[in-house]
């Protein structure tokens, strides 16, 4: 059975070098990406901050991060919730196609 917030957790460990592990991206991805699955708001929102940078061996992508932002942010996570509104805001100033109606 798996546990989303451990998964969370353990993917922190490896994004910071925590308990002795050397840093890495790449594996702190996995981790997030399960925990994101699971429902874990803190694991979307770093889902968001890996898609939006292009970290752990992710190409850049503004959508992938805004899915995961908003995800986070519906369920209350506030810092997700400014993350999707700057994100949509440099979306809009870059196409003046995209709009909010």
């Amino acid at each position: 059975q798996k546990m989303p917030e451990a998964q969370c957790h353990v993917g922190r460990y490896w994004e910071e070098g925590l308990a002795g592990l050397s840093p890495s991206d790449t594996k702190a991805l996995k981790y997030y990406q399960a925990a994101a699955d699971g429902g874990v708001c803190n694991a979307q929102y770093k889902m968001g901050e890996f898609y939006e940078f292009g970290r752990g061996g992710l190409p850049i992508s503004k959508q992938h991060a805004l899915f995961y932002y908003g995800l986070a942010a519906q369920q209350n996570y506030s810092a997700a919730a400014v993350k999707f509104f700057e994100t949509t805001v440099e979306q809009m100033a870059a196409d003046p196609e995209i709009s909010l109606d």
